[in-house]
């Protein structure tokens, strides 16, 4: 029997609701969990976006590093080289200025 015979059935009417009241709180619990686990796994990945952001930074950074490290051993003059790590010195250091203050 379809569920509209049920339905006009008086007898069965009642058996019928109480089916379909059942279903349909069922729903709503499967609803409500499946909107947990999505705002869960929302979570984790924006939380899994900063962490990259932040390797992305520390990578650049020891990129700058490498960088200044192959260009300080090529420097024979102890001036020149002195000079150049000043100025990567401060030029890092208001890059970190301009990241935390951003």
């Amino acid at each position: 029997m379809d569920l509209s015979s049920l339905l006009k059935s008086p007898e069965k009417f009642a058996e019928v609701s109480h089916k379909v009241d059942k279903l349909f709180h069922s729903l709503l619990d499967s609803n409500r969990s499946l909107t947990n686990e999505i705002n869960s796994l929302i979570e984790q990945q924006e939380k899994m976006e900063r962490q990259f952001e932040r390797l992305n930074e520390e990578k650049r950074r020891l990129e700058v590093l490498y960088a200044s490290g192959i260009l300080f051993s090529s420097e024979t003059e102890m001036k020149s080289l002195m000079e150049k790590a000043i100025d990567t010195v401060v030029k890092n250091l208001l890059l970190m200025q301009d990241t935390l203050c951003s």
